[in-house]
C-alpha cells in the first residue's frame, strides 16, 4: 500500500511540475509574440553540434545572432534546445539561419538584452507538446492510481 501511495504521489508531482513547464514554455512564447518589439538582426554564427548521446550522436543546432538598440549591439543564442538523431533535421533549422542572414529578433521592450528569434518563437513547438502530452499521462496516471488506492479503502 505504501509503495502505491508513493508511486501515485511521484506520478501526480512529475505530472504537475511538466504541466507547469509546459505552460511556462507556451505562456512565454505567446507572450513574446504579442508584447515583445519586433527589430532587425544578423545571424552570425550557424553550425550543427555533435552531443553524445545514450543510443549514438545527438545533434543540435548552434546559432548566434546580433541585433543593435539605441546604436548598442546585443547578441543572443538560439536553438540549442532543438535536438535530433537525425542531422537533416537540425541542418534544416542551420540553413534556414545561415551567417549573414537578416532575421527578425523579438526583444523585451523591458530587457533589450532577452531576445528570441521571431521565426522559432513557436508556442506550440514539439518541446512544449512534449511536457504538455507528458504532464497529462503522468497527471492521468496518478489520478487513477488515487482512485485505485480510495477505492481499496
Amino acid at each position: 500500500m505504501k509503495k502505491e501511495l508513493r508511486d501515485t504521489i511521484l506520478c501526480m508531482v512529475i505530472g504537475v511540475c511538466l504541466l507547469v513547464l509546459a505552460g511556462y514554455l507556451i505562456y512565454s512564447d505567446v507572450s513574446a509574440q504579442n508584447n515583445w518589439t519586433t527589430v532587425s538582426g544578423t545571424i552570425t554564427q550557424s553550425d550543427v553540434r555533435t552531443v553524445p548521446g545514450k543510443h549514438g550522436p545527438q545533434f543540435s543546432p548552434r546559432i548566434h545572432y546580433t541585433y543593435i538598440i539605441n546604436g548598442k549591439t546585443y547578441g543572443g543564442d538560439c536553438c540549442s534546445s532543438h535536438t535530433s538523431q537525425d542531422k537533416s533535421d537540425i541542418q534544416k533549422v542551420v540553413d534556414r539561419n545561415s551567417i549573414n542572414t537578416t532575421v527578425n529578433v523579438l526583444i523585451d521592450p523591458n530587457d533589450p538584452t532577452q531576445s528570441k528569434l521571431k521565426e522559432e518563437t513557436t508556442p506550440f513547438a514539439s518541446l512544449n507538446i512534449l511536457a504538455l502530452v507528458a504532464g497529462l499521462i503522468f497527471t492521468f496516471a496518478g489520478l487513477q492510481g488515487w482512485k485505485k488506492i480510495r477505492n481499496k479503502n
